[in-house]
């Protein structure tokens, strides 16, 4: 079975909430406790998608 095409399928609801990654560390006169989390992503709101950091696409006979 190790050279079948294996397709890893999933489901989120649509009012899913996640939070990002906190980035790096801040710097400057404000320090304090870091941050937990960073930006929201809201699945059902577009504008809070950010850009994938890679694509894959492949042809199959299907």
């Amino acid at each position: 079975m190790a050279d079948l095409p294996v397709v890893l399928a999933g489901r989120l609801r649509s009012d899913r909430v996640m939070l990002r990654d906190h980035g790096p560390a801040r710097v400057g006169p404000r320090s304090g406790r870091p941050r937990r989390h960073g930006g929201v992503l809201a699945l059902a709101r577009p504008d809070t998608w950010h850009q994938p950091d890679a694509t894959t696409a492949a042809d199959t006979i299907r």
